[in-house]
């Protein structure tokens, strides 16, 4: 976007010379003399005021004080009226009331236009509402008045803002006739207080609402017709929205974003299309000088502003030598403006302020128009690195593709600027400053630091909103990051494998990738973004000094293996979350407790195996694995290897059992809730029953003697089970995958079947420590050596290094 500011080379100098014609009194012949006064407008609008001078008639308010800012000697000059009598060079202003200046010295202090109802030059009321277009202005203090100096020369400088909308007729055929225009924003207010000590304004109101000043209707053409709206700026950046009617027919447009500027005109071009209103860039204008003739008072120049303005502030002044001072502000505290272009015939000398960032162009001598480019702004990423050698390169950025090309756009060692390289040689070992500026400013990216060995602390400034794969990872030393609160998004692994990151806090609206945070083993603090509402597949994988964690509520979901292998000793569950994953805390070898919320409905697959430490479930007796009454299902191995729990109480809810899903060597006792519609206990039997299929999906340690109205041992029944011994019935026809895998203290098997029941494919039973036997009916002998005892076949009891052996049972037994 291409901001335009117009400057007049012989304003300056014009005042300057109306300052040479001051009489001076005869000091010897009076002791006070009446005030007498010269008013130019500095910078006057073409279409508001029109002249360098005011008009005939034109009045204002003037205030004087002592250089303590006291009434000047006790008189109270306080908004006394001045009016104009003629105009240009001939004009003369002259008030009701004498001013006299003593030998004391005065300050004077100006504005226009003069109301009766002001009371205090500091707090003096403006509008720029659709009744009231008043091209209100304040003037520079005068200082030095007395007897001896008692003409002042009264500069007034523009207090409001002016938009011009420049509209002119494209392929339009209508008669274009504009009876109505109006704006309204964010960046403009319709009433507030303007301190004409300094120009300042206060206390807005009417912020967004609708400025709509009468016209007289004006016929669109080729040449652009002008049309200014005076506002008050308010200092924030927004669009400016137009309505314009043209022969009837409203039509709403919308600008860029844009700060409105005291003193400045901010140029709309539109052209009105048959089928549409086209709008483009805004460009910003000092409010040029005229003398009301045919032509303006001296030259008249453009600078044009361009390149990458994103992320700055543009304001610009005419200062009292005629040059022009053009600052670029970043939008964000601790960037810098970088170094500017120029074309044209003018002096050019730019400065940066080390604290702000800010940039300051002055331009001086200008004898053509010019043209600024702005090459952006950094963001400056800081790092510490630590040194241990001087005597080879030390890796500052991941190189990519080769040692010649580097991610940076610029860089900075200890303070001094450098070209941006990917290795450097310190001059001392210890620890250096290195500030880095990328080249997409707003992101750290992909492999940044990867595997950077030297680099111990890193601070992202606000304005950077994301960080790569891969950006920040593997880096063996660093101990600390602080990331700012505009980051919104941490790719997959941006920070993994960080092995001395201790603590971290997270911006309150990160959003991050699977494995964001993952095998960071040092971690022991982590403070979750507040406004989270996923934690994703991961996050916190291996981070196994990490001993607790606080989840906001805003959390919705968590994705598989979110915390597996940390070293939580507790976790609780947001109330928004429904589904415990798959893996969640699979490992979590210190957890103790968990506390679920009534929104919770499934527990996935092995989401608490092998937490070995886990005793206690919400608020359920410690050891007792109660099941809450909101849960309806349980993945395979949930809760394999939770071996502390001593009893396992299934609900009525709990309607979808996984294999294996409570092989936990410590249960004794089981109790299901009778109003379960699936599963049930059969009499003294601790086992859980499948009701419609009679098949035994989970069997305790002493529930060694099934039950005849089983009719089938479900895969991982007795999965990871201490149990010694297992008698089955004649009416048992199979045996699931894995029903007897890891229990090698199963050292004696009885079968009654006649017909040697079903096996599954996949190791229903294990190697014992020592021998075992497997009795059957003598009848079926063979049978069961056919069928059991195949060699080689790792599922049954026939593989090779298996200690199994058969016979049958004796009469009686």
């Amino acid at each position: 976007m291409k901001r335009t500011i117009a400057i007049i080379s012989a304003a300056m100098t014009f005042a300057t010379a109306c300052t040479e014609q001051r009489l001076q009194p005869d000091s010897g012949k009076q002791t006070e003399i009446p005030l007498s006064l010269s008013v130019i407008a500095t910078e006057s609008s073409r279409s508001l005021i029109n002249e360098g001078y005011l008009i005939n008639g034109s009045e204002i308010g003037i205030t004087l004080t002592d250089s303590q800012g006291r009434d000047y000697d006790g008189l109270g000059y306080n908004n006394v009226r001045f009016m104009a009598a003629g105009s240009s060079g001939n004009q003369s202003w002259y008030s009701g009331q004498d001013v006299m200046l003593s030998a004391s010295t005065a300050n004077l202090y100006a504005y226009y236009p003069y109301s009766a109802e002001v009371r205090d030059i500091s707090s003096i009321p403006v509008k720029a509402d659709s009744d009231v277009q008043t091209d209100y202005m304040y003037a520079e203090v005068e200082t030095g008045l007395n007897n001896h100096n008692s003409e002042a020369l009264v500069r007034l400088h523009h207090a409001l803002a002016a938009v011009r909308l420049s509209v002119s007729r494209g392929t339009y055929s209508g008669k274009g006739i504009i009876s109505k225009v109006s704006i309204y924003g964010e960046n403009m207010a319709t009433e507030g207080l303007l301190n004409a000590t300094d120009g300042s304004l206060s206390y807005l109101e009417g912020t967004g609402e609708v400025i709509a000043p009468a016209i007289s209707p004006v016929t669109v053409s080729t040449d652009a017709v002008d049309i200014d709206i005076l506002a008050i700026p308010t200092g924030r950046k927004s669009s400016i929205n137009i309505e314009i009617i043209i022969d009837g027919e409203s039509f709403e447009l919308s600008t860029d974003a844009i700060k409105l500027e005291q003193g400045t005109v901010s140029i709309i071009e539109i052209d009105v299309n048959n089928s549409s209103v086209n709008i483009f860039p805004v460009r910003v204008s000092a409010w040029k000088y005229n003398d009301g003739s045919s032509s303006a008072l001296g030259k008249s120049f453009d600078i044009s502003l361009g390149g990458d303005t994103d992320g700055m502030n543009l304001s610009s002044s005419i200062e009292n030598d005629g040059s022009v001072k053009i600052v670029a502000e970043p939008l964000y505290e601790g960037a810098e403006i970088n170094p500017i272009s120029f074309s044209g015939d003018a002096d050019m000398t730019e400065s940066i302020d080390a604290l702000s960032g800010n940039r300051t162009i002055i331009l001086s001598n200008i004898q053509s128009d010019i043209s600024v480019e702005f090459n952006s702004y950094c963001l400056w990423i800081t790092a510490i690195y630590k040194i241990s050698s001087t005597t080879s390169d030390s890796h500052l950025v991941y190189m990519k593709g080769s040692p010649n090309k580097t991610l940076c756009a610029r860089m900075k060692v200890d303070g001094e600027e450098i070209a941006p390289a990917n290795f450097y040689r310190f001059s001392s070992t210890g620890e250096h400053t290195v500030q880095l500026c990328f080249k997409d400013k707003r992101t750290i990216p992909s492999y940044a630091f990867y595997n950077n060995s030297n680099v111990k602390e890193i601070s992202i400034p606000e304005g950077v909103s994301q960080m790569d794969t891969y950006s920040i990872s593997y880096c063996s030393s660093l101990e600390s990051v602080n990331l700012p609160q505009s980051m919104v998004y941490g790719a997959y692994e941006s920070m993994t494998s960080n092995s001395k990151l201790k603590t971290i806090v997270l911006p309150d609206n990160l959003e991050m990738g699977y494995s964001f945070l993952k095998d960071c083993t040092a971690l022991e603090h982590i403070t979750l973004p507040k406004n989270l509402k996923k934690i994703a597949a991961s996050l916190l994988c291996g981070c196994s000094a990490l001993k607790q964690i606080e989840i906001p509520e805003s959390v919705t979901s968590i994705e598989e293996n979110a915390f597996k292998q940390s070293g939580l000793t507790s976790l609780a569950l947001p109330q928004k979350v429904s589904s415990a994953p798959t893996g969640m805390c699979l490992n979590c070898s210190s957890l103790e407790s968990v506390t679920f919320r009534s929104s919770l409905t499934s527990i996935g697959e092995s989401c608490f195996q092998y937490c070995s430490k886990l005793k206690q479930i919400n608020d359920a007796a410690t050891y007792s694995l109660t099941i809450p009454a909101w849960v309806r299902s349980v993945g395979a191995q949930a809760f394999d290897g939770c071996d502390l729990f001593t009893s396992l109480n299934v609900p009525a809810s709990l309607t979808s059992i996984g294999n294996g899903a409570f092989a936990m060597d410590g249960i004794s006792n089981v109790s299901v809730d009778s109003s379960n519609p699936v599963y049930e206990k059969r009499g003294l039997f601790n086992g859980i029953v499948e009701k419609e299929t009679d098949i035994l999906i989970h069997g305790c340690k002493n529930a060694t003697v099934v039950p005849e109205s089983i009719k089938e041992i479900g895969a991982y029944a007795y999965y990871s089970t201490s149990i010694a011994s297992i008698e089955l019935h004649e009416g048992i026809r199979a045996i699931g995958d894995y029903a007897f895998y890891r229990t090698y203290t199963l050292a004696s098997v009885i079968s009654r079947a006649m017909t040697p029941p079903a096996l599954g494919a996949n190791y229903v039973f294990n190697n014992p420590a020592s021998g075992g036997i497997l009795k059957v009916p003598s009848e079926s002998l063979e049978a069961y050596k056919a069928e059991w005892m195949k060699s080689n076949d790792m599922s049954r009891l026939g593989y090779s290094s298996y200690r199994w052996s058969i016979k049958a049972l004796a009469d009686g037994e």
